[in-house]
């Protein structure tokens, strides 16, 4: 079963890719003149990299979180979080612009991919021969509630990052957002960076232990203590 669910949602994630890819080369022909002037012509194609990439390593990251190699997990996030923020900041300071901040978040997500893949392919190649099109079908509809429910809340939590930019960029300047963006930044960085490294054994261990309570609430517990600790 995990194989074919893999498999899903590989394709479906290289679906919206092919989407994502097609609505750049759409912005390129009807906004050809903006986005030469703005110098983003370019960058436009680094949008459907970043979702391609982005939405394969959910998958492999839950792959690689079945077979409890979370050393592999913990150096994905930390080496995405790190590339990503990190460079960030840097081209901050050097007055770099948005392409570098395009360039950051590309480069972020390309690491964790390439650690995951590496880690993941030996398994992967191991068992996609039982991969078929009407086993995906079935286990598509039988997964269809969580994309009805994830889906909604993950375009709730970009537009309420989004609102606050663009209501900032409305009543005050756009120094104003930039400062705020940047200290968002530096108080998101050590947050992202723990909670990435940890967030997967977490899932595995709950997700084991979802019928048993008792168990579950002490991982809580013993989770958060260590946090605030």
């Amino acid at each position: 079963e995990a194989i074919n669910v893999f498999a899903l949602a590989f394709y479906v994630n290289l679906f919206i890719g092919g989407i994502t890819l097609l609505g750049s080369l759409i912005a390129v022909f009807f906004f050809q003149s903006y986005l030469q002037s703005t110098g983003l012509r370019f960058y436009i194609f680094c949008i459907p990299f970043y979702v391609l990439l982005a939405g394969i390593t959910q998958p492999l990251t839950i792959w690689i979180s079945r077979r409890k190699k979370f050393k592999s997990i913990a150096i994905s996030r930390v080496g995405q979080s790190g590339v990503t923020q990190g460079s960030s900041l840097i081209s901050g300071w050097l007055h770099g612009g948005a392409p570098s901040l395009i360039l950051s978040a590309n480069g972020g997500v390309l690491i964790a991919f390439l650690v995951l893949a590496f880690s993941s392919a030996k398994s992967l190649t191991h068992k996609w021969h039982h991969v078929t099109r009407n086993r995906m079908r079935s286990y598509a509809k039988k997964y269809r509630d969580f994309a009805f429910i994830n889906t909604p809340h993950a375009f709730l939590g970009v537009f309420m990052d989004m609102a606050v930019l663009y209501l900032l960029n409305y009543f005050f300047s756009k120094s104003l957002v930039g400062h705020y963006a940047f200290g968002w930044r530096l108080l998101k960085l050590p947050v992202g960076v723990i909670g990435a490294a940890v967030y997967q054994v977490f899932f595995q261990k709950a997700s084991a232990e979802k019928d048993n309570p008792e168990k579950l609430t002490l991982i809580v517990k013993q989770l958060t203590f260590r946090l605030l600790a």
